[in-house]
C-alpha cells in the first residue's frame, strides 16, 4: 500500500510540474506538441488540437514537448528547426527572456501552489498532526496519544507494539492532560510490567510492557 502511495504522489507531484510548464507555454502563444502521462510504452494517445495527449504504461511521472526547446539547449527536449516567420513567432527560443523564464520556472510554482492546497485542504479535514506544531489560537479535536516510532530494541517493541497504534490507557488509567504516559511510568519500578489498552488498525487489545532501565549513552 505505502508503494501505492509514493507512486501516487509521485505522479502528481511530477503531472502538476509538468502542468505548470504546459499551461503557461500555452498561454504565451507557444506552440505545445506532446502532453505526456508517464513514461513509454504507449498506451494510447488523444490529439486535441496541435497538442498530443499520451497515455504511457509507467506511472513515474510525465514529461512536456514544447515546439522550439531544442534539444542542444534543453536535453530531453525536441529540436524542431524553425523554418517560417510563423514557426518563428511560436517557437520557446524565439520568445522574449522573460516569458521564457516564466515557462521553466512555472512547473516549481504549481508544485508549491498544488503542496499548498492539498495540505489546506487535509488540515481543515482534521489531518493528523503534533500538538506541539499547531499555529497559536488553533483548535484540536481528537487528541490522542499516538506511536510515531519505535527504537529498535525498545521494551514497546519487545511487547509487539507498531507505529500508528494510539494508547488508551495504562493499567486502566486514561490519558488526559493531567494524567500522561510519562508521569505514570515515572511511579513504576524497572523490571515491573504495565498494561496498556491500545487501539491497533481499529481493535482494542491490551498489551503487556516489561520496563527496562535506559541505555547508557555517555560512552
Amino acid at each position: 500500500m505505502s508503494v501505492i502511495i509514493f507512486l501516487i504522489i509521485l505522479l502528481v507531484l511530477v503531472v502538476s510540474h509538468e502542468f505548470g510548464h504546459f499551461i503557461v507555454a500555452k498561454k504565451s502563444g507557444i506552440r505545445v506538441d506532446e502532453f505526456s502521462f508517464g513514461f513509454p510504452p504507449k498506451l494510447f494517445g488523444i490529439k486535441r488540437g496541435e497538442t498530443t495527449y499520451k497515455f504511457n504504461a509507467l506511472p513515474f511521472g510525465g514529461y512536456v514537448k514544447i515546439y522550439g526547446q531544442g534539444s542542444d539547449d534543453f536535453p530531453g527536449q525536441n529540436s524542431e528547426k524553425v523554418t517560417t516567420e510563423s514557426d518563428q513567432a511560436r517557437s520557446f527560443m524565439h520568445k522574449p527572456r522573460y516569458i521564457q523564464a516564466m515557462v521553466l520556472l512555472a512547473g516549481v510554482v504549481m508544485n508549491f501552489l498544488v503542496a499548498w492546497l492539498l495540505l489546506s485542504i487535509g488540515f481543515m479535514s482534521g489531518l493528523p498532526t503534533s500538538s506541539g506544531a499547531t499555529p497559536t489560537g488553533s483548535i484540536l479535536a481528537n487528541e490522542s496519544l499516538t506511536i510515531i516510532s519505535l527504537a529498535s530494541g525498545s521494551p514497546a517493541e519487545k511487547a509487539g507494539l507498531k507505529e500508528n497504534d494510539i494508547i488508551l490507557e495504562v493499567d486502566g488509567v486514561k490519558l488526559d492532560d493531567n494524567t500522561t504516559l510519562a508521569s505514570i511510568i515515572r511511579d513504576k519500578s524497572i523490571g515491573q510490567v504495565i498494561n496498556l489498552k491500545i487501539l491497533h488498525r481499529g481493535e482494542e487489545k491490551t498489551v503487556p510492557v516489561t520496563l527496562e532501565a535506559a541505555p547508557d549513552t555517555t560512552n
